[in-house]
């Protein structure tokens, strides 16, 4: 313990220290480079100086230090006045603060706002001018004053935190980003450069405080820079979050000493104000009570109304508070009220208190007017939307949120804050202090629960407030309701919580339905005290069911979250317990919540006179069930996802059809949202349809065109089949399932069968050529249409679409070349050392090259007919001569057409199991290895950058990649399933529907381009059938994939026209896309050869090879009808193509069809 002596000692000390900042000062030596002038540098080290000394010194010797420096200051540094302060006391943190206990700390801070007293409440004169112009809407002479404030006394965080707002009422989002622009700009490092900032986020029109609050906690506590000290100072400053730990308390006031005198004082102030609440710590309050007295000598009524929560004596005194539109309230003339709110000049004559317009917005809550103003002076009609509780309410508790947080600086908005929080609860028995409102009004009444008697008249309203200090009180002349709300909050305060709950159950069926911002919470605290549980639940699912802003009001989580399934299931409203669980849901999406209300849903479905949603209408009669309820349980609980999660309906199909008949009742039910219910009910039928297409492009992807097949064989076979027919013996029918089985089960020839005749061998050979063209024919046989609709970009572009959207893989320029250095990537890493950045761009590299040989070698060699050029393709049959018997049986009596099916039907089935091993191929090895590809990839950069700021979220993209990829595997290999489903083959589109599909189901295999595509059809009433559906998607997608590789650009724009013209049987679809002209002239020589080649007739060749071979594979096809024609190349500066199909009577008029 140190002596009186060496107390002394360290007092000159710091006295000398002080000396020493004076001579710096007074002697002004030159020095080269100097960055500062003296001002600035005497001002931090005055600052480094205070931070020393109050950590020195004995704390009975602050007051005889600070007058020692002030005296001095004043006379030795006359001059030091003629330097503008300006941003010098925002310049940075200290770091040569030591940490000292919070009691020091405050002791410290009353120390020298006592002996700054006269700037403190030159400040504070200042600061209630200001408050006053932006009550009544001037907000450019506020900011005028605010510039003249800071002249004097120089920028605080306090001022650029409320200019940044003003500017934003008076200049809109341009005028407030252009001021924190420059504020910005004046120190690169420090934490103005940050508080403008995120308090510049805060004040624009489409960040909520909701959103704002999650951002900016996660912002702050994720900052590498910011020692832990000034991360709790930040969640002050920015966020208004006193912590709880006596510790951070200090931090953040010790933080606070590197700035300006006038965030010193504000943030006293706010601890002080903190500190009167009942939860704060004991010390916390002593330390600040004994701390207060000595910074009476500020003029500012907040530090008096301390002292009166405190029950410490007062010299200064209040103003009455106005009571004209409280006592028409008590009273129950509501007229009277609202005549009074409506005159808000009259608030404007004194200082404003914010009791009265709280009192003015319960009084237009009576009324329904709404408003979209979100100023200052805009509250009372705010409170007045929230009261209600109605469909506004969102908005306004949002609105008034927001300017509330935005302009904190002032007393007034800090007490609207207040009340504000006294409706939206955290916790369903936190304790009501309307005292706390008081602290920031400038005079006193009723409402400020002091410990004297203020002498006040026996006024309506201040009868009625003394209702919560004595609630068996009668007052026969006040308004009923008034009198009940008032005696509840009395006699929840003193635990009589069975009168509280029979007197808000009358309130709670009042008509109208009287300030349910307050009766509600007020309703949930005295059952959350009682222990009824399930009254509690059906509270809250009739009460959000009814408005769906109450769940914002409502401290839901906090309240419900740890009941058991058996407290549910007590409940007797039926439905109850899945409308709360599933607004719990909402709030907590916890996977325990959604396990329960799946069970209640169910409980509630499987009943066996409902069965399904939509028959919940008809036992409305004989079970109580509240309109309102049903609405909110159909529409937001009884959707697609949660049905299907119940599992009592088995198929898609039925759960979409369920949710149809949902719609159609809600229609009834709710008339309001009629047109969302038909919306929705279309929306459906319309997501039905192009399911059915897309899932027709993808299950035909595996084709083979049977009528050219027919076309072929009658050409080439006619006259060998019909020697065929003459020359059969058949075996008789009743044999052929025996057969089949053989056949596709065992592959093994009958002991019967083993022998053939000439008849035989004639239709072995039939078989075998069909076979042949089957597989390998150029222009229909399956071979092209694996290379048209899968092998040709539509599996690596689909596989590789997640990773090129992602940026995380690029290209090579041409074969053989390296791939593009990956700059999006790398540029996350900017900052990392040349070697690092060296090392990444060749992970990178390699895992690209390693992506990419696994899937174009599964492309090149595993999707591939099997041959002696192709030995690994998977894709083959064995049409052995035990096929023989089994087609004797099939052909019988039949024609060439009629064989050409049956062959057909007979190599599907042989085909089956190779098209299972691709499937299994492309879901085990493929992806297999695809996933050993990432872990390698993602192991490479953890090793590398891991411990960066941006490496997590950089895995987490390429961990979302990696699950994205696997899904596409999974789609790719479902193309290789034949279908069975006749009737979905039967399905006809419009033009529009049939279009929509086909660019939906082309950008899903090109997702790395984003062109921004429109679409005209000529007309919608022509109907098309599935083969159309399939050619339309083909030709889009080669265009678009066209438009990829000639326009040089990532998101081009793409106009496709479509013109069915029923006279000539054409389906003629033209694409324009606009081009860069710097690729013209490469593309221009690609497309001359492919038109050349086309003209020639030379392109057979093509259609089975991959790489810029989809003008083959739309011209073989076009081709076969002198109707149909294909042009393509540049036009000005677009790229074209046009193709015309002759669909030979497979499109109908729509009056056909129906």
């Amino acid at each position: 313990m140190l002596s009186t002596g060496d107390h002394k000692e360290i007092f000159v000390d710091c006295q000398h220290k002080f000396r020493g900042l004076v001579s710096a000062f007074k002697a002004k030596k030159f020095e080269k480079n100097r960055r500062h002038d003296h001002s600035f540098v005497f001002r931090r080290g005055y600052r480094d100086l205070m931070l020393e000394a109050r950590a020195a010194l004995h704390t009975s010797t602050f007051s005889k230090y600070l007058q020692w420096c002030g005296f001095h200051i004043a006379n030795q540094l006359p001059e030091l006045k003629r330097y503008p302060t300006g941003y010098d006391e925002l310049q940075g943190v200290s770091w040569k603060d030591s940490k000292v206990s919070l009691e020091r700390e405050i002791l410290w801070i009353a120390a020298r706002i006592n002996q700054d007293h006269a700037t403190v409440s030159h400040f504070r004169l200042y600061a209630e001018e200001i408050e006053k112009l932006v009550l009544s809407g001037d907000h450019t002479k506020a900011i005028t004053l605010l510039k003249e404030l800071e002249s004097i006394h120089g920028a605080s965080f306090w001022s650029v935190q409320l200019r940044i707002a003003l500017e934003g009422v008076v200049g809109g989002l341009e005028g407030q980003k252009k001021y924190t622009s420059e504020v910005r700009s004046i120190y690169k490092a420090g934490l103005l450069n940050f508080i403008a900032y995120n308090t510049s986020v805060r004040n624009e029109d489409r960040v909520s405080i909701q959103k704002y609050t999650e951002d900016i906690q996660r912002r702050i506590t994720d900052h590498s820079r910011y020692e832990d000290s000034v991360k709790s100072y930040m969640r002050h400053r920015l966020l208004n979050i006193w912590p709880n730990k006596i510790e951070e308390i200090a931090d953040v006031l010790r933080v606070e000493q590197s700035h300006s005198l006038i965030d010193i004082y504000e943030t006293f102030v706010s601890l002080v104000q903190h500190s009167t609440t009942s939860e704060s710590n004991k010390e916390l309050k002593t330390t600040v009570m004994a701390a207060l007295n000595q910074t009476l000598t500020v003029n500012d009524f907040r530090l008096s109304k301390a002292c009166l929560s405190f029950g410490l004596p007062v010299n200064s005194s209040f103003p009455l508070r106005q009571t004209k539109t409280a006592d028409a309230l008590a009273l129950g003339n509501s007229y009277s009220a609202i005549k009074s709110a409506l005159l808000p000049k009259d608030l404007l004559r004194r200082k404003a208190d914010a009791w009265e317009y709280i009192y003015s917005g319960v009084a237009l809550s009576f009324g329904s007017k709404t408003i979209k103003g979100g100023n200052l002076s805009d509250v009372s009609r705010l409170i007045a939307s929230v009261l209600r509780q109605d469909h506004s309410s969102s908005a306004a508790y949002s609105r008034l949120l927001k300017v509330t947080t935005n302009f904190s600086g002032l007393p007034f908005a800090n007490a609207i804050r207040n009340f504000v929080g006294l409706l939206y609860r955290s916790f369903p028995a936190q304790e009501w202090r309307p005292e706390t409102i008081s602290l920031n009004c400038p005079s006193i009444g009723v409402e400020d629960k002091v410990n004297f008697d203020l002498n006040l008249d026996q006024s309506p309203s201040n009868l009625l407030w003394g209702l919560l200090q004595n609630p068996n009180r009668d007052f026969g002349n006040l308004d009923s309701v008034a009198v009940k709300l008032f005696r509840c909050c009395g006699l929840l305060k003193s635990d009589d919580l069975e009168l509280v709950l029979h007197d808000i159950e009358s309130l709670r069926e009042s008509k109208p339905r009287l300030l349910p911002a307050l009766v509600i919470p007020l309703y949930l605290h005295a059952l959350h005290e009682s222990g009824h549980r399930q009254t509690i639940i059906e509270l809250i699912a009739d009460e959000c069911s009814r408005e769906k802003c109450r769940i914002d009001l409502l401290p839901i989580a906090s309240t419900i979250e740890s009941y058991t399934t058996e407290e549910y299931n007590r409940c007797g409203a039926l439905l109850a317990p899945p409308i709360a669980l599933h607004i719990l849901w909402e709030i907590t999406e916890k996977n325990t919540t959604a396990s329960h209300l799946r069970f209640k849903l169910g409980q509630v479905i499987r009943r066996k006179d409902v069965q399904e949603p939509a028959k919940l209408i008809n036992i409305m009669e004989k079970t109580p069930l509240p309109a309102h309820q049903l609405v909110y349980f159909l529409r937001h609980v009884c959707t697609c996802n949660w049905v299907d999660q119940v599992r009592v309906v088995k198929t898609t199909s039925e759960i979409l059809h369920q949710r149809q008949n949902t719609c159609s009742v809600l229609r009834d039910l709710d008339p309001e949202r009629e047109y969302e219910y038909t919306d929705e009910i279309m929306e459906i039928s319309n997501r039905q349809l192009m399911s059915d297409g897309q899932w027709i492009v993808d299950r035909t992807r595996v084709q083979v065109d049977i009528g050219a097949l027919t076309r072929w064989a009658t050409r080439e076979l006619s006259e060998e089949f019909y020697r065929y027919r003459d020359l059969a013996k058949v075996v008789t029918p009743a044999e052929y399932d025996e057969l089949m089985r053989d056949i596709l089960i065992e592959n093994q020839i009958s002991p019967q069968f083993s022998e053939f005749d000439e008849a035989d061998t004639v239709l072995y050979s039939l078989l075998a050529r069909v076979g042949h063209e089957f597989l390998n024919n150029s222009l229909f046989g399956l071979d092209y249409y694996l290379s048209k609709r899968i092998r040709h970009q539509s599996f690596v572009g689909l596989i590789r679409g997640p990773l090129e959207l992602q940026n995380l893989i690029t290209n090579k320029e041409k074969s053989g070349a390296d791939y593009n250095i990956n700059e999006e990537l790398l540029e996350r890493f900017s900052d990392c050392s040349k070697d690092i950045l060296s090392k990444l761009s060749n992970t990178i590299e390699r895992f690209s090259d390693s992506f990419d040989t696994a899937i174009i070698e599964t492309k090149n060699k595993v999707i591939q007919i099997r041959s002696k050029e192709n030995p690994h393709g998977l894709i083959s049959f064995e049409l052995g001569p035990q096929i023989v018997p089994i087609a004797r049986v099939v052909l019988n009596d039949a024609d060439t057409e009629t064989f050409v099916k049956g062959a057909v039907g007979i190599m599907w089935a042989l085909l089956d199991r190779s098209l299972g091993e691709v499937r299994e191929y492309i879901s085990g090895e493929l992806k297999s290895r695809i996933t050993i590809i990432f872990d390698e990839f993602r192991a490479s950069l953890k090793s590398l950058v891991e411990g960066r700021s941006e490496y997590p979220e950089v895995d987490r993209t390429i961990g979302e990649c990696s699950v994205a990829v696997q899904l596409a595997l999974d789609d790719a290999s479902s193309w290789f399933c034949r279908t069975s489903d006749k009737d979905a083959l039967k399905r006809t589109f419009d033009t529009d529907q049939a279009v929509k599909i086909s660019i939906e189901a082309a950008k899903k295999c090109l997702r790395g381009f984003e062109p921004n595509i429109s679409v005209i059809t000529s007309t919608s009433d022509v109907v098309v059938l599935p083969s159309t559906l399939v050619f339309i998607h083909d030709v889009i997608f080669v265009s678009l994939d066209n438009a990829r590789v000639h326009s040089g650009l990532k998101n081009p724009k793409i106009h496709i026209s479509v013109d069915p013209d029923l006279g000539n049987e054409s389906f003629v679809i033209k694409t324009r896309c606009s081009a860069k002209s710097s690729t013209r002239i490469e593309s221009e020589k690609k497309l001359a050869e492919i038109r050349e080649n086309i003209e020639r007739g030379e392109f057979h060749s093509k259609t089975k090879t991959e790489g810029g071979s989809g003008l083959y594979k739309i011209a073989a096809v076009v081709k076969q009808s002198t109707k149909g024609h294909l042009t393509f190349g540049f036009n000005d500066d677009e790229f074209e193509i046009t193709v015309a199909y002759h669909f030979m009577g497979e499109t109908l008029p729509i009056e056909e069809v129906l």
